[in-house]
């Protein structure tokens, strides 16, 4: 390796992955981009994942082990990584995910060719119940502006995530992007994307399918705690800040928050209709209530158009803007 630059960096965080973390590994150390570092962040894991990685790092020492001293959940966790990346591109691997051996290989040579800030590759979502493959294509990134409405609007395919792509390493640097806290805030890959694609002058794509997420019900995402209503508030209000800062509150971008603002309250509602009691449930519609970026983003004519096609989500909205409970 010392006669070869590191092309990418490669970041995984690492918790408690399980029977997912060697397929995950594997995949990463039989790229056929040879010039690659996998850096590894342990984040104080109690299954034994640490003893796992320590076992692929003697056997390639392009792993690089990074040890937080407490748990800081991925955001913190890839932002660590990032500090010590001396590649010239940057990506990141879930540690329950994989990726096929050719992935990295053809995002750099498609970025180097192209003269790319930015390239993504579609991807498959596995979810494990019910063994369902979804083939999920990555929105056109080549249109900007195109591109960062369809991140604000944050569908669960398009370009939010972060681990189908690779950004140039002084694109994350002269910018100083970072990784919000994931502790507190859902949707880290969205404040990510948003940003670099602000700053980014050129993205693209690969129309190849290269990146496998698996979904089962124990993932991050899947789980109450992290998709809770308060640190879904909090992400709708730091994106919308976001947005005012960059000055990218036009029609369309708009448009596309108040969507997505919908849709992420009323799946923090029904995550609590089934996992909360409904005094637990009221409270949340009450934080909803404290808001005052999201009680401005509900416009009205927004509420009778969606009442045609889900009209719960219509009724909850209209009691998050309309009624102040004040006491619970």
């Amino acid at each position: 390796m010392k006669n070869h630059p590191i092309k990418v960096s490669i970041i995984v965080p690492v918790y408690n992955a399980g029977k997912y973390l060697q397929t995950c590994l594997n995949s990463l150390i039989e790229q056929t981009l040879k010039e690659i570092e996998i850096i590894v962040v342990l984040d104080k894991p109690t299954d034994g994942s640490d003893e796992v990685v320590k076992h692929f790092a003697q056997k390639d020492l392009r792993i690089k082990i990074i040890e937080n001293e407490i748990n800081l959940r991925t955001g913190l966790s890839r932002n660590k990584g990032m500090d010590c990346a001396v590649g010239e591109y940057i990506g990141f691997c879930d540690h329950d995910d994989f990726c096929l051996p050719e992935m990295f290989e053809h995002l750099y040579y498609k970025a180097i060719n192209d003269h790319l800030d930015i390239c993504g590759c579609n991807y498959i979502r596995k979810i494990e119940a019910g063994n369902k493959e979804i083939e999920c294509r990555c929105s056109d990134e080549s249109d900007k502006n195109k591109g960062i409405t369809e991140i604000i609007r944050c569908h669960e395919d398009g370009i939010i995530f972060v681990w189908n792509h690779i950004y140039r390493a002084e694109l994350i640097r002269e910018n100083k992007i970072n990784f919000v806290n994931s502790a507190n805030m859902i949707s880290e890959d969205v404040i990510f994307s948003l940003q670099t694609h602000f700053f980014a002058r050129t993205a693209g794509n690969i129309d190849d399918y290269l990146y496998c997420h698996i979904w089962y019900p124990q993932s991050t995402g899947a789980g109450h705690a992290y998709f809770s209503t308060k640190n879904t508030i909090v992400y709708l209000e730091h994106l919308y800040f976001l947005l005012s800062e960059y000055k990218l509150l036009n029609n369309s971008n708009k448009e596309a928050y108040v969507e997505c603002t919908a849709r992420r309250l009323y799946t923090s509602f029904h995550r609590s209709l089934k996992q909360l009691t409904l005094k637990g449930t009221l409270k949340n519609i009450y934080l909803m209530r404290q808001s005052a970026v999201i009680k401005k983003n509900i416009p009205f004519k927004y509420l009778l158009k969606l009442l045609c096609k889900k009209p719960t989500a219509a009724l909850l909205l209209f009691l998050v803007k309309l009624f102040t409970v004040n006491r619970l």
